[in-house]
């Protein structure tokens, strides 16, 4: 019985893994205007694949797209993928405002992807003037604060090394 599982859950990996490579790499297919819509919300598949995210986290999620996450996650633990997944912004699941990850389309639209982007050339946090004057974002004051009171200082002295390099 045990055995049938196993098998089960790598059937549904290979196909979720599968699936992801078909909505990544095959472009205007109309099957893909679903899934491409859903996860348009979190930045996009492509940008959700990189993220340092936990599927706990989205809600209303169907479980086929789940079941994407978790294998590909699985995969990237598998094969040790470390390209800076911790240090991206959006999606992070040990960046939590009121509980939650957070994602704020118009700063993904604007490039804002990753910690250092929100260093000066000092490594210090940018000030919210300095931050208005670079990007031209309309947040106010007490969500940008709140946003880098959200970072844990480990990923941000995690993003100040890996801005170095």
């Amino acid at each position: 019985m045990h055995r049938a599982g196993e098998l089960s859950s790598k059937v549904n990996n290979n196909r979720a893994n599968d699936y992801c490579y078909r909505l990544l790499f095959r472009d205007n297919c109309n099957w893909k205007v679903v899934p491409d819509n859903f996860f348009n919300k979190h930045g996009g598949l492509n940008f959700l694949l990189r993220c340092n995210c936990d599927v706990k986290y989205l809600r209303h999620i169907p479980t086929f797209y789940r079941d994407i996450l978790i294998a590909f996650d699985e995969i990237k633990t598998l094969y040790n993928y470390d390209q800076g997944t911790e240090t991206i912004l959006f999606n992070n699941k040990e960046i939590l405002v009121d509980g939650k990850p957070l994602f704020i389309r118009e700063w993904f639209i604007k490039g804002i992807h990753t910690i250092q982007q929100l260093f000066n050339e000092n490594g210090q946090y940018l000030t919210f003037q300095e931050f208005q004057a670079k990007y031209h974002c309309n947040t106010n004051f007490l969500q940008f604060y709140q946003i880098l009171s959200a970072i844990p200082v480990s990923l941000k002295n995690k993003a100040r090394a890996q801005g170095k390099i």
